[in-house]
């Protein structure tokens, strides 16, 4: 019935056919087989924008991954909770249960190893902060982009202002922020190789140390740098380090 339901174009039938497909499963105890149907439908009402519905599917799959112990899908989807989209219609008791059990989750050895990308809880947004410096913009062909562009003189010091915006219920202390800077030619490198910054490629890492605390909503953090050799950097890539999650926002 599914799969005649999509070929007829009827979409967000074959949608809601799928959740009762899921709730069946649920109700047997299959919880894995639930997970799987509803981690590839919980993007059907973001496609819509019906975030009500979107939260719910989001909500079921959580409790079959938390049941499942599945650790490194159950951190994905308690991340994506918190996207800002559906602040308005999450129950604070259901955002705060996810965050408690986020909290558990960032504490295993097992999320240490990915690489998380920018997931929606936590939104970044970088500015240089500089009275010498002019800007300018400079096309990027290999990006089909233009970026931002600021010309400053060797030995002034830069100032590097990171606005974080914070979907959380409640404050977060995390271990450490970590700007990377790459050369031009490098980042072009990176790009064409998987677009991956890693600490091998950066030629200087400007961080924040423990203690950080994340309130709720907007945060302001600054770096300094005084460059004493001519080159073009890029602003690549933010790590925010939570306990044993590290989490990549590239620009």
């Amino acid at each position: 019935a599914v799969c005649i339901n999509r070929r007829a174009g009827r979409f967000r039938f074959a949608s809601r056919l799928e959740d009762n497909r899921a709730e069946v499963l649920i109700s047997r105890g299959e919880y894995n087989l639930a997970a799987d149907v509803l981690s590839n439908n919980v993007g059907a009402c973001a496609r819509d924008q019906w975030n009500r519905a979107h939260y719910w599917r989001i909500f079921r799959l959580a409790c079959c991954q938390r049941v499942s112990g599945d650790v490194l899908a159950y951190l994905e989807t308690l991340t994506q909770s918190f996207n800002p989209r559906l602040s308005s219609v999450a129950p604070k008791k259901t955002a705060s249960l996810f965050q408690n059990d986020l909290e558990d989750l960032i504490t295993d050895a097992s999320v240490a190893e990915p690489r998380w990308g920018a997931f929606p809880f936590l939104e970044t947004e970088l500015s240089i902060e500089s009275e010498t410096a002019g800007k300018t913009s400079q096309p990027l062909p290999f990006l089909r982009r233009k970026l931002s562009k600021y010309l400053t003189y060797v030995g002034d010091e830069l100032r590097f202002s990171l606005n974080i915006n914070s979907h959380l219920p409640r404050a977060i202390s995390v271990n450490g922020i970590r700007l990377y800077l790459v050369t031009l030619a490098s980042y072009e490198q990176v790009y064409q190789r998987n677009g991956t910054v890693s600490e091998e490629d950066a030629f200087r890492i400007l961080s924040i140390d423990a203690p950080i605390t994340i309130e709720p909503g907007k945060n302001k953090f600054s770096f300094s740098w005084q460059p004493m050799t001519y080159n073009v950097y890029v602003l690549a890539t933010v790590e925010i380090q939570w306990k044993e999650a590290s989490f990549f926002y590239d620009s």
